[in-house]
C-alpha cells in the first residue's frame, strides 16, 4: 500500500510541479466536488477497512494519497463507498492499474520492497 500512497504523491507532483492534493488536470469543479463528497463519506465511516481516516485528515495531500490506498486495497468496495472520487479519477486509476500490472511483482518481491521501506 505504501507504493500506491507514494504513486498518488508522484501523480500530484507530475501535474503541476507541486504536491498540494489537487490534480490540476481534472476539471476543478469535478475534482472539488469529488473531494468534498469523499471527505463527508470519510467522516461518516466509509474509510473503515480501506485506509486510515485519521491520517487522511492530516492535510489535503495525505487525504488524496490515502484515497489511492483505499482504491487499490479493494477497488470494488472503494467504488461503492466513494463513487464521486472513483468517477472523477477514473482515467487516472485506469493508467495506474496499467502501470501496476506492468510491474507484476510476485509476492516475495512485494514483501522485500515493503520490508526495505519500513526499515528505512
Amino acid at each position: 500500500m505504501i507504493l500506491t500512497h507514494e504513486f498518488a504523491h508522484a501523480r500530484d507532483h507530475l501535474v503541476d510541479g507541486s504536491i498540494d492534493g489537487i490534480f490540476a488536470d481534472i476539471d476543478a469543479n469535478t475534482f472539488d466536488n469529488a473531494i468534498e463528497a469523499s471527505k463527508e463519506r470519510v467522516n461518516n465511516g466509509s474509510a473503515e477497512g480501506l485506509f486510515n481516516a485519521d491520517y487522511a485528515s492530516t492535510n489535503d495531500q495525505e487525504f488524496l494519497a490515502e484515497m489511492f490506498e483505499g482504491y487499490y486495497l479493494d477497488p470494488v468496495l472503494f467504488k461503492e463507498r466513494f463513487p464521486e472520487f472513483t468517477e472523477a479519477l477514473g482515467e487516472t486509476f485506469d493508467h495506474l492499474d496499467e502501470v501496476i500490472s506492468l510491474l507484476d511483482f510476485n509476492e516475495e518481491a512485494k514483501s522485500e520492497i515493503f520490508d526495505t521501506y519500513r526499515n528505512m
